[in-house]
């Protein structure tokens, strides 16, 4: 199939870009990589009447320190991107593991941070490690701005608090300490589309090798990127034996809720996610040692 008939813009500014969805509101669709909104508009789930697209306003593709330090990502950064830059390896790494787990260099070299988040596909690796960071999203329309949590910027699955009338512009991601280890995880079948579960752990260790803070997140098991808050706090204050793990990933499953006749059913989709948990907890366990200079094992 084909896309239904649409008027073309192509601002230069953010101002423009603004300017075009304010007058044209629901009615308009933000085009930014395009590796999804391209393929739902040849199938018509949707059919917009405007697409304004972003790729000429080049204020929003961008990596800086912020004075916070803090990593400022432009929202029409490509993945790609991510992936080659040493000021992201440097603040953080997960940042840059999460994006090179991104289908293939075709489809990172035209892929936006922005847009993953904007179109907040369940399975979307980028989107479950923003939410499992506490990154914040900045929100821009004609005349204002916003700043909220990823987390709570989507709402649903390919669904966000987003009026029709805003655009994300910008992604703040915390840094990493040096005792911070981390693992991403994932299942899928076949190489095209955002995995069926994926997993993500962030774990930072104390002087005694305790677990000082925990997060952890599952997409592609809701609606939603799930930040799993019950199994961090059965970490917290740990020196963490295999058996706790097996009962963090265990609690963890619990929030699976979803799955469908086709792809992956409820009963697979937990078993992946406990098992995909369990090794990104164990991984992410022995990278914190590793980049804090010690090597003892679970």
């Amino acid at each position: 199939m084909k896309p239904r008939a649409f008027a073309y813009c192509a601002p230069r500014t953010l101002d423009e870009a603004l300017a075009l969805l304010a007058e044209h509101g629901s009615a308009a669709r933000p085009l930014a990589g395009g590796q999804s909104l391209v393929q739902q508009m040849n199938q018509r789930e949707v059919s917009p009447a405007v697409i304004v697209d972003l790729n000429r306003v080049a204020e929003l593709d961008y990596l800086r320190a912020t004075a916070d330090g803090l990593l400022a990502v432009g929202a029409m950064t490509r993945q790609q991107r991510l992936v080659d830059a040493a000021e992201v390896r440097s603040v953080n790494p997960a940042l840059t593991a999460a994006a090179r787990a991104v289908a293939f260099p075709a489809v990172r070299s035209r892929g936006t941070l922005g847009g993953s988040v904007a179109n907040a596909e369940p399975g979307a690796q980028l989107p479950l490690l923003l939410t499992v960071l506490d990154a914040h999203a900045t929100i821009a329309r004609q005349g204002g701005r916003r700043t909220m949590p990823v987390a709570a910027l989507i709402t649903g699955a390919r669904t966000t608090a987003l009026a029709a009338d805003e655009l994300v512009i910008e992604l703040a991601v915390p840094p990493l300490g040096p005792t911070t280890g981390f693992a991403l995880g994932e299942f899928r079948r076949g190489h095209s589309g955002p995995p069926l579960v994926a997993v993500a752990a962030v774990i930072e260790l104390d002087a005694a090798g305790g677990v000082s803070a925990a997060r952890l997140g599952v997409t592609g098991a809701s609606a939603v990127p799930l930040r799993l808050h019950a199994a961090e706090s059965r970490l917290i204050g740990e020196v963490v034996t295999p058996d706790r793990l097996a009962e963090v990933a265990e609690l963890a499953v619990a929030q699976v809720g979803t799955g469908d006749g086709v792809l992956a059913d409820g009963a697979l989709r937990r078993r992946a996610a406990r098992a995909l948990l369990a090794r990104a907890l164990a991984e992410s366990m022995a990278h914190a040692r590793q980049r804090g200079g010690t090597e003892e094992q679970i």
